[in-house]
Formats: C-alpha cells, sequence, structure tokens
C-alpha cells in the first residue's frame, strides 16, 4: 500500500511572479522529498510533477493538499506537451532503476535513461532553465579510489551503470556546448520510508527490517565487510534544492553522500538492536559483481556547508517506525 506523509504545509498562492518548476519522477522517493523540502521552504513556484506511475512510492493525492501543485501523468520519452510551459528549474528523478531489467532489456533501459534525459537536456536547452540531472554512483563501477572523487574514472558494471554514465556524459557536454545550467547529482545509497525490498541500493535495509521485526535470520551476501555510503532521501532533497544556488557547480559532478561507510554486518547489527530483535545473522556466497567497498568524497558539499545529514540510526528509526 502507497501512503502519504502527513507533513503538510499549505502553500497559499500570492499575486507575484511565481517561477514553474518541473519535477520528473515526482512519485519516486527522491521526487517526493524534493517536492517536500520546495513546499515545506514556501518557495513561491507552480509545481508540476511529471511521472508514469510505473515505480511510483506515493499516489498523486498526497499532494492534493497544496494549491500550488499539479499533477501530469506522462512519460519522459514523450514529453512535447512539457514544451507549453517556460520552465525556471527541472528536477530530473524519472528513471528506469532495476539492474536486472537493464540487463534483460538493455534497450529499453537505453531509450528510458539516456534518451529521456536527453529530451529533458533539449527541453531545458529550449527553455533556458536550471537543470539538475540525477546519476547514480552505479555509473562509477568497482573504485579504485577512496573516497570516490567526482572525478574518477567511469567503469560500470551493469546496462543501468553504462545509462547512467552516458547520462552524465551528455549533460556535461550539453553545459560545454549549449552553456545549458546543468547540474549532476550523483547520489550514493539513497534510502527512507519509501524504500522497497527490490530497490537496487537501498533495498537491504527494507529486507534487514523486515526480517527483524518477524525475528527471522538476517541474510548476508559474502563476508559483511563490503561498505557502502547510505544517505537519507529527505538530506538528498534538501542538498540539490541548494546547488542550483551555486554558479561554481554548473557543468559539474556533484558526489551527494554522506562521506562515511556503513559496513552490512554493522547495518544488519544496528537494525537488530533498533528492532529489539532475536534475529541471527547468516552468511552466503557473495553475488556476482558485487562492489566491495564505497563511500563519497563530499569535497564540493564540505565547502558550502551542506554535510549535516541524519544518522544511519535515527534514519532507520523512521523506517522501522514506520514498518510497524
Amino acid at each position: 500500500m502507497i501512503v502519504c506523509f502527513t507533513n503538510f504545509f499549505i502553500v497559499l498562492r500570492l499575486v507575484t511572479d511565481r517561477m514553474n518548476i518541473l519535477i520528473t519522477g515526482g512519485l519516486g522517493q527522491v521526487g517526493y522529498y524534493i517536492t517536500q523540502e520546495l513546499l515545506k521552504n514556501q518557495i513561491q513556484a507552480e509545481i508540476t510533477i511529471y511521472d508514469n506511475k510505473s515505480n511510483n512510492k506515493i499516489n498523486e493525492d498526497c499532494f492534493e493538499h497544496y494549491n500550488n501543485v499539479s499533477f501530469e501523468e506522462g512519460d519522459i520519452r514523450y514529453i512535447e506537451k512539457l514544451y507549453d510551459t517556460d520552465w525556471d528549474i527541472i528536477f530530473h528523478t524519472a528513471a528506469q532503476v532495476s539492474v536486472p531489467f537493464s540487463i534483460e532489456k538493455p534497450v529499453e533501459d537505453m531509450k528510458i535513461n539516456i534518451g529521456g534525459t536527453l529530451n529533458l537536456l533539449e527541453l531545458a536547452k529550449e527553455k533556458k532553465s536550471k537543470i539538475v540531472l540525477f546519476s547514480s554512483a552505479a555509473a562509477i563501477g568497482e573504485p579504485s579510489i577512496l573516497p570516490i572523487p567526482p572525478n574518477h574514472k567511469l567503469n560500470p558494471k551493469s546496462m543501468y551503470g553504462v545509462s547512467k554514465a552516458t547520462t552524465e556524459f551528455y549533460g556535461l557536454n550539453y553545459y560545454h556546448h549549449y552553456n545549458v545550467s546543468v547540474y549532476i547529482a550523483r547520489p550514493f545509497n539513497i534510502y527512507s520510508p519509501l524504500i522497497k525490498e527490490n530497490d537496487s541500493y537501498s533495498g537491504v535495509i527494507s529486507i534487514f527490517i523486515k526480517n527483524a521485526l518477524k525475528n527471522n535470520p538476517l541474510t548476508i551476501f559474502g563476508d559483511g565487510n563490503q561498505t557502502r555510503d547510505f544517505i537519507y532521501a529527505e538530506d538528498v532533497a534538501k542538498i540539490v534544492t541548494k546547488i542550483i544556488n551555486y554558479e561554481n557547480l554548473k557543468g559539474k559532478i556533484i558526489n551527494i553522500g554522506t562521506g562515511k561507510e556503513t559496513k552490512i554486518i554493522d547495518l544488519a547489527k544496528i537494525i537488530i538492536s533498533l528492532t529489539n530483535s532475536s534475529s541471527e545473522i547468516i552468511f552466503t556466497s557473495p553475488r556476482a559483481g558485487d562492489i566491495k567497498r564505497s563511500v563519497a568524497d563530499i569535497s564540493d558539499l564540505t565547502m558550502l556547508n551542506l554535510n549535516q545529514f541524519t544518522s544511519i540510526k535515527k534514519g532507520i528509526t523512521k523506517i522501522i517506525d514506520n514498518f510497524k
């Protein structure tokens, strides 16, 4: 069941010049929190959520309480109707995010992630919009440098990673060749109460919590010493709604992470502790292609004082409360 989080900040219509903001994939995890962040800050804007509802985490009626948010059902492969509006800012979060799907259907993955992103870049070029493109740490593959710098060599291990790496290159080239105000956000492992078990990068949290609440075993692939940089989705939204104010970040890749590694075995222990579970931890064979360590170099965020993050324990507690 897809539910809404009732953290309402009603924004009244004012007789002023208002920005037009487009959020593709606005019914997804990141899109939802970006919308909430804009509303919380009472930004004077008309916000349009554009989503095809193929993998939505919330329903469009979650925003019916706001009179400056509208929903438009649509696919990023077909955006002709979006040319009817002059967009000031575009947050492009819509994507095909399943690694297995990308391997089974690479052409479809390419059409959605690469073709869809090109459509939004063309729209931004035409409308002279600021655009935040969402990439993924999957574009990097197995890192050779830790923490992983934004300019790390790209060597993706899946078709999904290839598509995200490609969109990064397109974004950089639209900035250099067409002077489009492109900001490339490269998030690491995003999590929130909206995560699902099949989420590629943070589904492990959902799986562990569900099993811990039932006192079932928590299964770890490998020895559990593999690490991830988990960042709470609300923190991601706070960051990306601020980076567009910094001209020096245009045409750059910005790592969106906490700069802290969490071992999967430690994650399991945290969840067992927070749920007061009697679950045991069991180990099984490592998964092929699983990255050993991942943590973001967040120097850009630190310099801008955008490095205040929800602790992993606090974030997981919010998810546990929601599960209960």
